[in-house]
Formats: C-alpha cells, structure tokens, sequence
C-alpha cells in the first residue's frame, strides 16, 4: 500500500452492522487503486475511501508491471463478485 485515505461522512458505532463494497477505480501499468464505501444498515454512507497499491520485485526492490493473474481478476472485483 503507497497511499490510503479515507472520508468519514457519518459516525458508525461498535455493534453497527456494516456494507463495505470495494472495486477497481483506476489501473496503471505498475500500479491500482481500490475505491471503497461503507454503508450502515439504513444504506446511508459512513465514509468513503481509497488504497493505491504498487506491484514490486522483492529481489530487485523495483515496480514491475502488474501481474497478468491479477489483472484478469481486476473485472470480477469491479462487478462486486467473489471470486471463489
């Protein structure tokens, strides 16, 4: 993870029930960022959010392209499907 954020729109308590949906908002070549929103059980918005992740050789501590397995699973995400 390079960059999180997050925007709380509205207080959630401890024993809230929660809706939290997530999908592909943005894909470079050696990157992508995850969108996210949380919505209580009234379906109003708790707080919105993003995760930019970069892909990196651990050998050489270098960006690499992001993997083609992981790209092909980049759709099933952005429906809002599991996979599996």
């Amino acid at each position: 993870v390079v960059e999180a954020a997050v925007r709380y729109v509205r207080p959630a308590r401890l024993d809230d029930l929660l809706d939290v949906r997530c999908w592909v908002s943005e894909r470079r070549r050696a990157s992508f960022r995850f969108g996210y929103e949380i919505q209580n059980a009234a379906g109003e918005s708790v707080a919105t959010g993003s995760t930019l992740h970069a892909c990196w050789d651990p050998a050489t501590a270098k960006m690499i392209a992001v993997p083609d397995w992981l790209v092909a699973i980049m759709p099933v995400v952005a429906e809002g499907r599991a996979a599996g």
